[in-house]
C-alpha cells in the first residue's frame, strides 16, 4: 500500500448518543436508548476506510485519560495510531441526540482545542492528499500553507465557530477542494458575505453533501449531481457523511476523477446507514461492482 496517500485530520470523539423519538425545540423528551460510542470525524471515516483497505494515517489528538479503549480498539483494527497526540487531559466527548434523522451535537473539545500538529508531524512529512476535517484553524492553516500535498478543506460544523472570514480565504487559498453539507454551504456564505454560488466556485473543486439528496460537485467542468444510493433499512444516519468521505477516497486511491469518486461516496454512504459503523464489513471489491451495475443512476451530469 501507498504509505504517503493520505493523512487525515479530525476528531476521535467518545459519543454519548442519546436515542429519542423526536427532536424537541424546548423542553424535555423521554431517552429511549442510552449508548457510548467510538466516533467523531476521523473516528467514522477511519472505521470504513479499513474496511475499504485505503492507505491513510490519522491525525488527532486525544486525552489518555478518557480514550485509552479507543486507541486499543484502532489497533485491533490495525488502523495506525502513531499520528495521534495524547495528552493527560479529558475528551474531546460529543453529546449527540438523534431521532435516527437528524440530530443536535453539543461537543466538549479538550486537547482538539488546542495546536497539535507539531507533536505529531515529522520533519518534511509528504502526502498527496491532506485532509483538513474538524479541528484547530490556525493548526491546519499552517497545514495548508506549508505542507506538501493536495489538500482537502473540510471544516463541518465548526465553521460557524472556529473560522472567520479572513481564515475561510485563506484556507480556500490553499486548497484543492473543499467539502460542505448544505448548512455549512449557508454558514460560509454568510460568514464571507458573498452568494452561495460563489462559495462553490472559490476553491478549484466544491463538494456539497445533501444527505438523503444525494451530493453536487461544482468543477471545471460544470455542476454534477450525483444521487444517494437508497437504503430499505436505515439504523442510523449519524456517520454518513464520514462514510462518503471514506468512499470519495476510495475511488481517489484507484485512480478516478471527483465526480466518480463522490459516486463511490454515495454508495458507501448508503451501505454504512443500515448497520452500525462498527459492522461495516464491505471490501473495495464489492463497492465497485455495485458502482459499475448502477453509475449510470447514481451520476447526473448538468454542466451551467
Amino acid at each position: 500500500m501507498e504509505d504517503n496517500f493520505l493523512a487525515f485530520f479530525g476528531h476521535l470523539n467518545i459519543d454519548v448518543v442519546m436515542r429519542v423519538p423526536s427532536l424537541p425545540s424546548r423542553g424535555s423528551v423521554n431517552i429511549q436508548r442510552h449508548e457510548e460510542n467510538f466516533g467523531g470525524t476521523a473516528g467514522n471515516f477511519a472505521i470504513i476506510a479499513s474496511s475499504l483497505g485505503i492507505p491513510f494515517h490519522l491525525y488527532s489528538a486525544v486525552s489518555r485519560n478518557s480514550h485509552g479503549k479507543f486507541l486499543e480498539f484502532l489497533k485491533s483494527r490495525n488502523i495506525d495510531t502513531d499520528h495521534i497526540s495524547i495528552s493527560g487531559d479529558f475528551g474531546p466527548i460529543c453529546y449527540s441526540a438523534t431521532d435516527g434523522r437528524d440530530q443536535v451535537y453539543y461537543i466538549y473539545q479538550g486537547p482538539m482545542d488546542k495546536p497539535f500538529s507539531r507533536e505529531v508531524l515529522k520533519s518534511g512529512s509528504k502526502y498527496r492528499w491532506i485532509h483538513l476535517g474538524t479541528g484547530p484553524q490556525d493548526d491546519y492553516m499552517n497545514i495548508a500553507e506549508n505542507m506538501e500535498g493536495r489538500k482537502v478543506f473540510d471544516p463541518g460544523q465548526e465553521i460557524s465557530y472556529r473560522y472567520s472570514r479572513d481564515n475561510i480565504i485563506r484556507m480556500v487559498s490553499a486548497t484543492s477542494l473543499w467539502i460542505l453539507n448544505e448548512h455549512e454551504l449557508s454558514v460560509a456564505s454568510k460568514i464571507v458575505g458573498v452568494p452561495e454560488d460563489e462559495i462553490t466556485s472559490m476553491a478549484p473543486e466544491t463538494i456539497v453533501t445533501r444527505g438523503a439528496r444525494g451530493s453536487t460537485v461544482y468543477g471545471p467542468h460544470g455542476r454534477t449531481e450525483i444521487r444517494s444510493r437508497k437504503s430499505d433499512v436505515v439504523f442510523d444516519t449519524i456517520g454518513a457523511g464520514d462514510a462518503y468521505r471514506a468512499g470519495f477516497y476510495l475511488g481517489i486511491y484507484k485512480g478516478l476523477d471527483t465526480v466518480h469518486s463522490c459516486a463511490v461516496g454515495s454508495i458507501v454512504s448508503g451501505l454504512a446507514v443500515q448497520k452500525p459503523l462498527l459492522d461495516f464489513k464491505y471490501s473495495a471489491l464489492d463497492i465497485f461492482k455495485i458502482l459499475k451495475a448502477e453509475e449510470d443512476e447514481i451520476i447526473i451530469a448538468q454542466n451551467d
